[in-house]
C-alpha cells in the first residue's frame, strides 16, 4: 500500500512538472512529441549504428553510461576500440597530434568544429530488460527545440548529432550527478539516443512503456534552461518529492 502511494505521488509530481514546463514553453505538445526526434543530420550515425534488435517482449531499453566531458582525441585514447580505421589499410589510425590537426576536415563534416574542445560521450548498454535495472538508473526530461539546432554528443565513439538542448541537459546532469556520486557512473535514458529514432516499430513499442521507463528509474533529471541561459536542472528521486535546493 505504501509503495502504491509512493508511485501516485510521483505521477502528481511529475505531471505538475510537466504541466510548469508547457507553461512555459519548454515542452512539445503531446501530438508533436515524437515528430521532430529524428535529426537529418546524422545519417554518418544510423549508417554505422551500433544499435541491437530490442526485444518487445522482454520490455528491453537501452541505457548510456555517461562518460566525463573530454576533447576528441582524450576519448580516443581512453576508448582506443572508438579509433576510426584506416581507410587504406584497415589498420587503426593512431591518435596523435599531427593526426587530429590533419583530420580536422573530417571532425568539421561531423560537427566537430574543435577537437580540442570537451565533448559528452556516452557508451550504450544494450537489451536491458526493464525489471533487471530497476531504480538503477536514471532519467532526463528537456524540452527538445529545434530539430535544426544541434550539438554533438560521442556515442560509442561515433558522432551523435543531438539536439542542442539534449547535450546541454546531459552535460548539466552528469556536472550534478558528479558533484554528488563522484566515485558513481552515471546510467543515464534518454530518449532521442536510446530510441532508434530511424525505426519506426521500435519507437512505437518504446513509447509505450515510457511510463514505466520513468517510474523505474532511480532519479528523474528535468533540465529547465537551455544552452546559454540560466542553468536550472531539478531532480526528481523516486519518492516523488523535489530536494530542497535540486539545481
Amino acid at each position: 500500500m505504501a509503495s502504491q502511494s509512493t508511485t501516485d505521488q510521483s505521477l502528481v509530481t511529475t505531471r505538475t512538472l510537466e504541466f510548469r514546463l508547457q507553461k512555459q514553453g519548454l515542452t512539445n505538445k503531446p501530438e508533436s512529441a515524437f515528430k521532430n526526434f529524428y535529426t537529418p543530420k546524422n545519417d554518418f550515425f544510423y549508417s554505422n549504428s551500433p544499435y541491437l534488435d530490442l526485444d518487445s517482449k522482454r520490455r528491453e531499453i537501452r541505457l548510456l553510461r555517461v562518460l566525463p566531458p573530454r576533447s576528441y582525441a582524450k576519448h580516443l585514447k581512453a576508448k582506443p576500440w572508438w579509433i576510426p580505421n584506416n581507410a587504406k589499410d584497415g589498420q587503426p589510425i593512431t591518435v596523435d597530434k599531427r593526426t587530429i590537426y590533419n583530420m580536422r576536415f573530417l571532425f568539421q563534416k561531423y560537427g566537430i568544429h574543435n577537437p580540442n574542445s570537451p565533448l559528452i560521450a556516452c557508451e550504450i548498454v544494450d537489451k536491458v530488460p526493464l525489471s533487471r535495472v530497476d531504480g538503477d538508473y536514471c532519467a532526463i526530461s528537456y524540452c527538445a527545440g529545434k530539430p535544426t539546432d544541434t550539438a554533438v554528443i560521442l556515442v560509442d565513439g561515433l558522432p551523435f548529432n543531438a539536439f542542442a538542448n539534449l547535450e546541454h541537459a546531459i552535460r548539466r546532469t552528469q556536472r550534478s550527478w558528479t558533484s554528488r556520486y563522484p566515485k558513481k557512473e552515471l546510467l543515464l535514458w534518454a530518449d532521442q539516443i536510446c530510441i532508434n529514432q530511424r525505426n519506426d516499430v521500435e519507437k512505437t513499442r518504446q513509447v509505450q512503456i515510457m511510463r514505466d521507463i520513468y517510474q523505474r528509474c532511480n532519479e528523474t533529471f528535468i533540465c529547465l534552461s537551455t544552452p546559454g541561459c540560466e542553468n536550472q536542472l531539478l531532480w526528481v528521486p523516486r519518492s516523488g518529492k523535489v530536494p530542497a535546493g535540486a539545481s
